[in-house]
């Protein structure tokens, strides 16, 4: 049997083993962190430990306390609040709103987002990674995010997230330059990174292709509101929050004579939203089944997940 023939071998250096105290256990050795940090050794450029190219909340790399959330509905007494789970979402219109009173306390105030940060995942899915655009400005973050605030001096930003979200600057995150397995990343295990420098003109160009994609999803996310709005007004109607919805009090209770229904789920018999679909039936609209295609079939299909870039297209859903 060869060694091509097992599907996920690698190759571990002797001098892993002593680093590791011996240890033959895999997966210290599979992370890709020993191999990404042997690589960065070898290049003749210079390379800054990351504590000292970022700035600001305790040093510039810092996550938060644990804290009792309190949601609110109103955007006038809450804050955008994002978790390790939503920091990856292209569409930031629908998240939670945290308490303001909360959110603005001496303990969380730190929190608050500020354009040109890093932030990443660090507890359960860890190494997940985001830059915040200008228009996350104002966002709050839970304590599961570990945020990295570049010393604009030092470092242009987008290319400090680069190199962080790169195939090389990620196993490090991960595993550290050990290769250890961590369950819950701390500003300890990534202020010793290293980052090289490859110059002031290379590293400003990686910047301004990211401050160039960054426009484009705030673009996005700037066209996905006018568009819903645009939606809304062709039948004559306007987004409103949930506050708004539940202003008159009309959800609290109301009766329906309706003997013979398909659906006991009372959102369907609401007042609201009968005038609703009332509303948008009026205007012009298509049922989802007429527009679905293949006779006006909802189709369900199993995808075979193919393991090869070349083998395989992206889907979405």
């Amino acid at each position: 049997m060869s060694f091509a023939s097992f599907k996920n071998a690698r190759v571990v250096r002797s001098s892993w083993l002593e680093e590791g105290g011996r240890r033959l256990d895999c997966n210290p050795y599979m992370s890709g962190a020993l191999e990404a940090r042997d690589i960065l050794r070898q290049l003749s450029v210079r390379k800054d430990l990351l504590s000292t190219l970022t700035a600001g909340y305790v040093g510039g790399i810092y996550n938060g306390p644990m804290f009792k959330r309190n949601y609110v509905e109103s955007p006038e007494h809450g804050v955008p609040f994002i978790s390790s789970g939503t920091i990856m979402l292209a569409d930031l219109s629908r998240l939670p709103l945290l308490r303001r009173k909360d959110a603005e306390s001496s303990r969380l105030s730190y929190l608050r987002l500020e354009a040109g940060m890093t932030l990443i995942s660090c507890s359960g899915t860890i190494g997940r990674m985001c830059y915040v655009r200008p228009d996350m400005d104002g966002i709050w973050s839970s304590q599961d995010v570990l945020k990295v605030s570049a010393n604009t001096s030092l470092i242009s930003p987008g290319y400090l997230y680069a190199f962080l979200a790169s195939r090389y600057g990620v196993p490090l995150v991960v595993s550290g330059t050990y290769g250890a397995i961590i369950q819950h990343i701390e500003p300890e295990h990534i202020a010793g990174l290293p980052v090289p420098r490859f110059g002031a003109v290379f590293e400003v160009s990686v910047d301004a292709k990211m401050q160039e994609a960054v426009q484009l999803l705030s673009n996005y996310q700037r066209l996905v509101r006018e568009a819903t709005n645009e939606v809304f007004a062709s039948v004559g109607l306007e987004d409103i929050s949930a506050t708004e919805w539940h202003a008159d009090g009309l959800n609290l209770g109301f009766s329906v004579a309706a003997p013979y229904v398909a659906s006991l789920r009372a959102l369907n018999f609401n007042p609201k939203f009968v005038e609703l679909v009332r509303k948008i039936k009026k205007g012009p609209s298509s049922s989802t089944l007429a527009i679905s295609g293949s006779r006006g079939q909802l189709i369900q299909h199993a995808l075979p997940i193919l393991a090869g870039n070349n083998e395989g297209v992206r889907v979405c859903g």
